[in-house]
């Protein structure tokens, strides 16, 4: 590999502007420092999102800033590791789940099967230690998670009066029974119990797409024939 390529990876960290202190250290290289600022970038690291959001609630934005740059991989690793160490012996209340150096090395892009098992089980294993179990119960509890779950909420109900429904058979509109079913490429099922078999799925599953709670399924969109 080039000599160039393979010193494409730094170390980064999220400044909480309010009081300029670190809240998050990580290795990466290309744009990885600015994806957590995106929600697909927040995973499932509840304490990490809510801080972000608690930031943005008082309108300002994290700041991403390099420790260390032009590194190979493992050096990146490494470094990653012993800063995050270095910034919790100086009491910064870190957001990261792990001590770092576990993300597994991401050739061109794509992570091995085996690179995902290992990142999967340190998450899981991060999760039952009792401080990173605190902080996200804490995250859960607080008023702005609390908030952001009802605007979330009022913007399903907006978008489908319908979304919160119990996908029960007691329950199901006759529509779904009787209604014809267009799929985007132009096949008419006679119901959405059709597509059900069709499919060999459950008919929730299809009631679920037809109230926008799926946004496609098989790769299709199914809507009612006006």
């Amino acid at each position: 590999m080039n000599e160039d390529l393979r010193k494409w990876f730094y170390v980064y960290a999220l400044v909480n502007p309010i009081n300029n202190v670190i809240f998050y250290i990580g290795k990466g290289s290309k744009s990885r420092a600015y994806d957590h600022l995106k929600p697909s970038g927040w995973g499932n690291n509840l304490h990490k999102k809510y801080t972000i959001q608690n930031i943005r609630s008082c309108g300002k934005e994290p700041l991403v800033i390099f420790l260390h740059e032009n590194l190979e991989e493992q050096v990146a690793f490494q470094l990653e590791v012993e800063e995050i160490k270095k910034h919790k012996e100086l009491g910064h209340k870190l957001t990261n789940m792990t001590d770092g150096g576990d993300s597994g090395p991401k050739r061109f892009g794509v992570r091995s099967k085996e690179e995902r098992k290992t990142v999967s089980e340190k998450t899981k294993e991060a999760m039952w230690k009792s401080d990173i179990r605190e902080r996200h119960l804490q995250s859960m509890q607080s008023d702005l998670y609390r908030k952001n779950r009802r605007e979330d909420q009022k913007l399903k109900i907006n978008a489908n009066p319908d979304w919160h429904k119990k996908f029960t058979k007691s329950n199901y509109n006759e529509e779904y029974r009787t209604r014809k079913i267009i799929r985007d490429d132009g096949m008419i099922f006679n119901s959405a119990e059709d597509v059900a078999k069709h499919y060999n799925t459950n008919l929730s599953v299809i009631v679920r797409h037809l109230l926008g709670k799926r946004k496609t399924y098989k790769k299709y969109v199914f809507k009612f024939v006006d």
